[in-house]
């Protein structure tokens, strides 16, 4: 998670810490918003072994992917506003698999690290 989702993530939170100046700015941003949508369709390979938790793994890394696809839509858009709200959604999703599968790992990404 850490090379890839989090490394994103952080690379979203110092983009959208103002109004990207210009087109590429914004789809640079898409484009990472994409690949914490892939990630968690990277997830959904992953289960937790046994039974106990896939249900819910899977709706959370759903509910992951799906606010990575509106973050890139908002951004796409270039709506700023909507894309720093769908940042704030997608690290809401992390740290909500992060509590139930215990993961001492809180997401904040207007937070510097």
């Amino acid at each position: 998670m850490e090379g890839l989702l989090d490394a994103n993530l952080r690379g979203l939170s110092n983009t959208l810490r103002q109004p990207p100046a210009d087109v590429q700015t914004w789809l640079f941003g898409r484009g990472q918003a994409l690949l914490i949508a892939e990630t968690a369709n990277l997830l959904m390979l992953r289960p937790p072994r046994g039974t106990a938790g896939q249900a819910e793994w899977m709706e959370r890394a759903t509910e992951l992917r799906e606010a990575a696809v509106r973050l890139a839509q908002s951004a796409a858009a270039q709506n700023y506003v909507r894309s720093r709200t769908g940042l704030a959604e997608v690290a809401i999703a992390c740290n909500r698999c992060h509590q139930r599968f215990q993961v001492n790992v809180k997401v904040n990404p207007f937070v510097e690290p």
